[in-house]
């Protein structure tokens, strides 16, 4: 399957373009999106990434769920980059979809940590932190947002699509 995609807002453009290998695994299927992304701003900074994996639980029986993971790097034409860590969900972990990141200068220098879900929220800290566990939560509370999902509406829409659906 090729998927390929083109948006223009005020001051921005994205396309991309992504093959998709998956894998069955008879109650689960992983999907691999193989592809480059593009982001260019008016000003001429552009941002290039790739997906990372997708994997959906629970085909035949349960409730559906999906996870991501893997390694995204944002590679930036001017003075930043970013390394984002999925975190894979695992039987005992109760604390999913986590999201962990380093922003770095064209000098390979730490200048920001990300930390988050990739379901929740995104928060930052200047410079490096490497902090783990409750340390990690009680930080959240108390570092700048970044993005905040949107409440789902009150009333499911037809086959539980976003407004955007």
């Amino acid at each position: 399957m090729v998927l390929a995609c083109h948006c223009e807002g005020r001051g921005w453009k994205f396309w991309g373009e992504s093959n998709l290998k998956s894998k069955f695994w008879g109650r689960s299927i992983q999907l691999d999106p193989v592809g480059l992304l593009t982001l260019e701003f008016d000003d001429g900074e552009v941002f290039q990434w790739r997906k990372v994996t997708t994997s959906i639980y629970n085909l035949i029986l349960g409730k559906l769920y999906c996870d991501h993971y893997g390694t995204m790097r944002i590679e930036g034409n001017c003075d930043y980059s970013c390394k984002l860590k999925f975190k894979e969900q695992s039987i005992i972990d109760r604390n999913p979809h986590q999201v962990q990141g380093i922003v770095q200068d064209k000098h390979g220098k730490t200048v920001a940590t990300l930390i988050g879900k990739w379901d929740e929220s995104m928060h930052y800290v200047i410079g490096d932190f490497s902090g783990k566990g409750k340390e990690l939560d009680s930080l959240l509370e108390t570092r700048p947002l970044l993005w905040k999902r949107s409440k789902p509406s009150k009333y499911p829409t037809r086959y539980n699509l976003t407004r955007f659906g």
